[in-house]
């Protein structure tokens, strides 16, 4: 049993000294990648193809010409089965990758076994095959409801009776190592929780076994990593993390960085039996979703059903490629509208037939099933609105109390009736507000009153039923003060502990041309992904239309025009995606970094076009190339070629969301980096945006759910344990562990055949969270802080042909690690 963060370091040290199962064997892990990454784009193809041949074929022409002569009603009847066929095609295809990734986990692996095996090693590469069959499933669709435990039971895992998971593969946190689960009745991994059996060390993939006992729960935030056991009434707190080997007694709370015992849970009765139950829960999920979508795409499909009438009434038999390319980009402005009004008005309509109440519900119950309807609409059009003014909007249309000159990034299990926000206010991107808490089949939720001018940093965390003082910081990975904290000052840490007393500087407002800059600027992170769709639609038709009906080289077959569509789509997607990096990184900073010593004020153009530069890269770059290629060599080498970043020779990053600003990173020769990791390589202290490097050196380790702020330095052989946070200017020594939230060394990696005790332990990072030490803490969005001044500033560039190269070869050492001492004097 671990009780204590210092015993598991001990279980993270022997899972290095396990037999090795397997040997790398890294050559046919690159060739067998690239062709199955290849192979899952195709299919993505074929579903783009497929929806170009239903709509354009006679069956909607047919109804379109008698509407058309009727001028009637029977118009929107057309919409409405052009609307319900593609909108069936898409669940075909949804339904086709869950069984498609079932059956590739039976055949490829079978059943997942605990142990120790070789990384890029014939098991690894089993993994990832299945990971990446996997990642195409609607995670995001089916997070929170009934259809999660049911997948998950055909993939092996064993699962109870009420059991509540929440996925969230956007943010790394995804179901793997299925067989290795087991979740008793009324166990629950809470929305944003990161629980995995499967993690990577500097030479292998180490799988344990994950067992949540009855009544069992992982709260928001928390992370779970390796072999775990959870015993009956288990919880682990929010913001607190156990690895290898951990085992939480009986109706123990466990909280902190690493996680320790702190209290016990009371023992709760047996839930009441719920009305309607699982079964019935489930399925009126399923048909909320299906029917809400269908009449987004209703909407959707306006221009393009316009474009069919325009066609029949001038008797044009054969469309041009500019007006089909055209209905496509009206067809996204109408979608996008049509998902946030649509949520607005199911939201809204289920606020006034059933008023949010803080309490607890049986996780099957009507009220359960309403609450969850709010946080479903609540978050579908987050991920196109975020970053704007857009999403302020929409939260307050929703019912979300906001004051004057407040914003919002990004909000994650967030109701928005029971959230109350002050004056002055910013949110960043993403902030866990008031994510309801499963435990004993009971689904909690509460209020969330937060103050006036307050600042909450990256993932900052407020829990249900908390109240934060006026001008108070909330650091990154923070949780808000405890109930009767004072007002102001900078919290940072779990459980957050005053570290100042300095007051947030106020929103500076820009002038009348700022804020329209501003807005257009918006306008164009939401609608630009759509823009380079539209454009790798219009040269497939181009070439589609030359080969089938002017060349006539495709014969009059739609299987083989499906077929061959695919094919030629595929080549033409990952150009699209590769002109559309590149022109996010010149639109940023041209072909240079931004230097590491400017100062970004918040209404600088600068500022803009950095939005637009994530923007891009997460609706287009990332879904079109890089996320089949996720989690091998293949991702790295595509981006070190669009963009400044330097990441080196066999190293693993399991997840493609670690870092944004992808000039800033540096990563060494066989660093391995978890999933739900972060490299913070920017700032927005007194709102101003500032950029810094991580540098990951050589064998190092980064555990799941871990935030690295820029001026991160490690040496080699340097592990940092799952839900750290190394604050700006880390630096670590050769062969170190650190954890917490602020991370603290923990001990040194003794070398095989040495006593502990034969090597002194290293004083190396920080932990102190006294008032000298406010310029290190992470994003705390306050203060003159002069580490920026201190950092690298004579960066040797590297030329974009040198780049292009290194697509193929991996990057040499840079010279300013030859000289150790300065990098950690």
């Amino acid at each position: 049993m671990s009780a204590s963060g210092a015993d598991e370091v001990q279980d993270v040290l022997r899972a290095k000294r396990l037999p090795m199962q397997d040997k790398p064997n890294k050559r046919l892990f690159d060739i067998v990648t690239f062709f199955v990454a290849l192979l899952f784009m195709l299919i993505d193809a074929f579903e783009v193809t497929i929806y170009f041949l239903i709509f354009w074929s006679s069956d909607f022409v047919i109804p379109v010409t008698r509407a058309v002569e009727a001028v009637e009603v029977p118009q929107f009847v057309g919409i409405f089965g052009l609307a319900w066929k593609m909108l069936v095609i898409k669940l075909i295809f949804y339904v086709v990758w869950i069984g498609l990734s079932i059956f590739i986990k039976w055949t490829v692996i079978g059943r997942y076994r605990e142990g120790r095996w070789a990384k890029f090693g014939p098991m690894h590469l089993r993994h990832w095959i299945v990971v990446r069959a996997a990642s195409h499933m609607p995670w995001r669709l089916i997070g929170g409801t009934g259809i999660s435990t049911y997948v998950m039971r055909a993939f092996g895992a064993k699962v109870g009776e009420a059991v509540f998971t929440y996925w969230e593969p956007a943010s790394g946190s995804s179901m793997t190592g299925y067989d290795l689960y087991t979740l008793e009745d009324f166990s629950a991994i809470c929305q944003g929780a990161y629980c995995s059996p499967i993690y990577f060390n500097e030479d292998s993939m180490v799988c344990g076994r994950v067992h949540l006992e009855r009544f069992a729960s992982l709260y928001p935030r928390s992370t779970a990593s390796g072999n775990v056991h959870l015993q009956e009434g288990a919880v682990l707190d929010s913001l607190s993390s156990v690895t290898d080997g951990a085992i939480l007694g009986a109706w123990e709370f466990w909280s902190g960085s690493l996680a320790s015992c702190v209290g016990e849970v009371d023992d709760p009765m047996l839930p009441p039996r719920a009305r309607p139950g699982e079964s019935i829960v489930t399925f009126l999920q399923i048909m909320d979703i299906f029917f809400g979508y269908f009449f987004v795409v209703c909407v959707s499909m306006i221009p393009r059903y316009g474009l069919l009438v325009y066609l029949n009434v001038r008797d044009i038999t054969l469309v041009t490629p500019q007006l089909f390319v055209g209905s496509v980009i009206i067809s996204v402005f109408f979608g996008s509208i049509a998902l946030t009004c649509f949520s607005i008005l199911f939201v809204r309509t289920a606020s006034k037939l059933c008023p949010s109440k803080p309490g607890a519900y049986h996780v099957y119950s009507w009220q359960t099933l309403i609450l969850w309807h709010k946080l479903f609409w609540f978050k579908s059009p987050q991920l196109m609105l975020n970053n704007t003014r857009f999403l302020q909007w929409f939260a307050m249309a929703c019912g979300m109390k906001m004051g004057e000159g407040s914003s919002i990034s990004n909000v994650r299990g967030c109701i928005p009736d029971l959230v109350t926000i002050g004056e002055t206010t910013f949110l960043a991107n993403p902030t866990f507000l008031g994510v309801p808490v499963v435990q004993n089949g009971m689904f909690h939720v509460g209020r969330v009153n937060i103050g006036d001018n307050v600042l909450a940093g990256n993932n900052s965390f407020f829990p249900i039923n908390c109240n934060v003082p006026n001008d108070t910081t909330i650091a990154v990975n923070t949780s808000c003060p405890d109930e009767g904290a004072p007002s102001g000052g900078i919290w940072v840490g779990h459980p957050a502990q005053r570290i100042s007393d300095n007051v947030v500087t106020p929103h500076p407002h820009g002038k009348l041309h700022d804020r329209f800059f501003m807005f257009m600027s918006e306008v164009m992170i939401v609608f630009i992904p759509a823009i380079f769709f539209a454009f790798t639609i219009l040269t497939w038709l181009y070439l589609w239309v030359f080969l089938v009906h002017t060349s006539g080289l495709i014969p009059d077959n739609r299987a083989l025009q499906a077929l061959f569509g695919g094919i030629l789509l595929l080549p033409l997607r990952a150009f699209w995606a590769i002109v559309a990096g590149l022109f996010a990184k010149v639109t940023l900073s041209g072909f240079t970094r931004v230097p590491v010593t400017k100062e970004v004020g918040f209404w600088d153009p600068l500022c803009y076009r950095w939005r637009i530069y994530h923007k891009v890269w997460a609706f287009f770059v990332i879904p079109t190339l890089l996320k089949d290629f996720s989690g091998c060599i293949w991702t790295n080498r595509l981006i070190n070629l669009l963009t400044m970043a330097e990441i080196e020779e066999d190293v693993l990053i399991v997840h493609h969301g670690v870092f944004r600003d992808h000039d800033f990173v540096r990563v060494r020769k066989g660093a391995t980096i978890n999933e739900s990791c972060i490299f913070r390589t920017h700032t927005f202290e007194d709102w101003i945006l500032k950029f810094g490097f991580v540098d990951v050196g050589p064998k190092s380790v980064v555990m799941p759910s871990t935030t690295l702020m820029f001026g991160v330095v490690t040496a080699e052989n340097c592990t940092i344990l799952a839900n750290s946070l190394l604050l700006k200017g880390d630096k670590l020594s050769a062969d170190t562990i650190v954890a917490g939230i602020p991370a603290a060394p923990k001990k040194n990696i003794v070398p095989e055949g040495l006593e502990e005790d034969e090597e002194e332990p290293l004083v190396v990072g920080t932990a102190d969270t006294s008032e000298q030490s406010v310029s290190t803490v992470a994003d705390i969005e306050t203060g003159d802080n002069q580490m920026i001044k201190k950092m690298e500033e004579d960066v040797p560039e590297v030329t974009w042909a040198r780049k292009f190269f290194n697509l193929f070869h991996a990057p040499k050492k840079s010279p300013e690690l030859d000289d150790e001492s300065s990098r950690f004097a």
